[in-house]
């Protein structure tokens, strides 16, 4: 992860994070709340390219910063190991109860639950049946929150993301592609 800035003309300069990630397949920008601007790319691309396929979404990012601007940062974009601990209780009474009641939903059940600071993900399930909770959760919308617990509890019958596994889903939340496409959105890396 590094910190770039680009020219793009005398009136428009961008200051952005990069990122290479093993798992991306292609070029991904999002714009978080405050204007803050993170570029995903694939391991093998190099910054020349991430920054040519910047120049050709200039109108896009401008409007995008504009209003991304203006939204208020929420404790979602704060990165330090004291908010990590001063809300980390708070997630696990939360989950705790939120989790036993999908469980329950659901019909399934699971060991124990977790509370990380991951930097990769949002949730996981062990092979053992234990459910690790990214802290930030708590700081999500409802809907977003209850398809994180869901995703996970489902990987309690499939390990995988397997068209089972996603029947599995939409089961129990039929909007789950929406939610999902939210979620991406929602960046707390």
């Amino acid at each position: 992860m590094s910190i770039q800035t680009l020219v793009f003309n005398p009136n428009f300069s961008l200051t952005y994070t990069l990122r290479k990630h093993t798992k991306a397949k292609g070029i991904r920008v999002v714009v978080l709340a405050g204007g803050e601007v993170v570029v995903t790319i694939p391991k093998f691309l190099n910054k020349a390219k991430a920054e040519h396929f910047l120049l050709q979404k200039t109108d896009w990012l401008q409007q995008k910063i504009m209003e991304q601007s203006a939204v208020v940062v929420t404790d979602l974009t704060i990165q330090s190991k004291d908010h990590y601990k001063k809300y980390k209780e708070t997630a696990r009474k939360f989950l705790v109860t939120r989790v036993a009641l999908w469980a329950h939903t659901l019909g399934l059940s699971y060991k124990s639950i977790k509370i990380k600071n991951t930097h990769t993900r949002w949730g996981s399930c062990s092979r053992k049946g234990n459910l690790n909770f990214h802290y930030k959760i708590i700081f999500l919308p409802t809907e977003l929150q209850d398809y994180l617990i869901v995703h996970e509890l489902c990987h309690l019958c499939e390990l995988n993301h397997s068209p089972a596994f996603w029947q599995q889903v939409s089961k129990a939340l039929p909007q789950y592609k929406i939610h999902r496409k939210n979620l991406r959105k929602m960046e707390h890396l």
